[in-house]
């Protein structure tokens, strides 16, 4: 390959990366924000494409290449492919979105993932978790929690207390009561878990009257 040659491959590749790095990073933050550890490289590799396509065309539709020259344009670029990947979390996850969808009769969950649908959302995230194999409930406010797919999946709670029950009966006997220390904390692991109750506020301020 002779001097020219390079170059002008040199140029082929520097004219292709801004149809590739912008999806790139969009489509991290989005895994990110998503937990999804995005293992698949050649899936991710046509989402950073196609997502830097049509970041290309809509900013050159706008005329924004015309107002600067190529560091302005990758400027705007790398701008754009930060903030989308959060806007759009934000927008898919909003109340507002399942509300609209509701009002179409969409009852489709934009959620896309127990965990995220039991443990965020709210302000106040208060769980019952019933475990497998023994007649065992965890109680607590969930601290923080692991809901990727490809990992293995876990919930902390702080200020929790635990409570065995008769499977005849349901009648509870609490083994470990609140400490009323948010700095104690327990693990729960997904593979433990038979069922996840969450209770609303309204719910636990009256156990507690």
């Amino acid at each position: 390959m002779s001097g020219e040659d390079l170059r002008q491959f040199i140029e082929v590749i520097i004219d292709y990366i801004p149809l590739v790095y912008p999806g790139g990073i969009s489509v991290f933050i989005y895994n990110f924000c998503n937990a999804v550890s995005g293992k698949d490289i050649r899936l991710f590799i046509v989402k950073a494409i196609c997502v830097s396509y049509l970041y290309d065309i809509v900013l050159k539709t706008c005329g924004i290449h015309h107002l600067g020259n190529d560091l302005w344009y990758n400027s705007v670029l790398c701008i754009v492919a930060v903030f989308s990947p959060f806007l759009l979390y934000k927008i898919i996850k909003s109340k507002k979105l399942s509300c609209i969808f509701q009002k179409l009769n969409i009852f489709t969950s934009t959620i896309d993932n127990d965990y995220e649908e039991m443990c965020s959302g709210d302000e106040y995230n208060y769980l019952r978790i019933y475990v497998k194999d023994r007649p065992i409930i965890y109680e607590g406010y969930v601290r923080t929690y692991e809901r990727d797919n490809n990992k293995r999946q876990y919930i902390i709670l702080t200020d929790y207390k635990i409570v065995s029950y008769d499977e005849k009966t349901f009648i509870e006997t609490p083994i470990r009561g609140f400490s009323g220390d948010e700095n104690d904390k327990i693990i729960v692991y997904g593979d433990d878990i038979k069922i996840m109750e969450k209770q609303s506020y309204k719910r636990i301020s009256k156990q507690d009257n």
